[in-house]
């Protein structure tokens, strides 16, 4: 596969952003408890990076087992449907748990964002799985594998830049 380099590095990428936001826990703990947003902002840019990280290196292996690449595309896109499916149901589980005054610190704009993004995430790897729309099967799989690493990146940035007040 000539696409394990590209899905190589967008994996140490999702690392890199676990590991930045497992620093700002760390360091941003010395103060005392987090605020409950803070919390939910945390774990919602730590699963996705994650998420992607592993998304990024199911081709790789599958390909290193000798799968031909149509069954690589169509199982990591399946993979990757099941994976964004979940994140996002856990996420909303989260939300609805936070107390009202936690909640209304979230933007509702940047969610409905991050709602579009997954589905788009999931829309697209339900037709690479299928064979429907796309012949570059690879390309559609890293940028389907991506908008969850940009979805953690921007909580990241929100939760070191925009602080709820406590």
């Amino acid at each position: 596969m000539d696409e394990s380099g590209a899905f190589q590095s967008l994996a140490e990428l999702a690392i890199a952003l676990a590991g930045f936001t497992s620093v700002v826990v760390v360091f941003g703990r010395r103060g005392g408890d987090f605020h409950p947003a803070d919390r939910f902002r945390i774990l919602s840019a730590l699963v996705p990076s994650l998420s992607a990280a592993l998304l990024a290196l199911v081709p790789v292996g599958l390909d290193l087992a000798g799968l031909s690449a149509s069954t690589v595309w169509r199982a990591s896109s399946l993979m990757l449907i099941a994976v964004v499916g979940v994140d996002g149901l856990q996420t909303e589980v989260r939300r609805s748990r936070l107390p009202p005054e936690s909640r209304a610190i979230l933007s509702p704009r940047l969610r409905n964002l991050f709602r579009l993004l997954r589905c788009l995430a999931v829309l697209s790897g339900l037709l690479n799985a299928t064979g429907v729309l796309f012949a570059p099967q690879a390309g559609v799989y890293f940028l389907a594998v991506l908008l969850p690493l940009v979805v953690g990146a921007t909580i990241f940035v929100r939760t070191v830049f925009v602080r709820p007040a406590v």
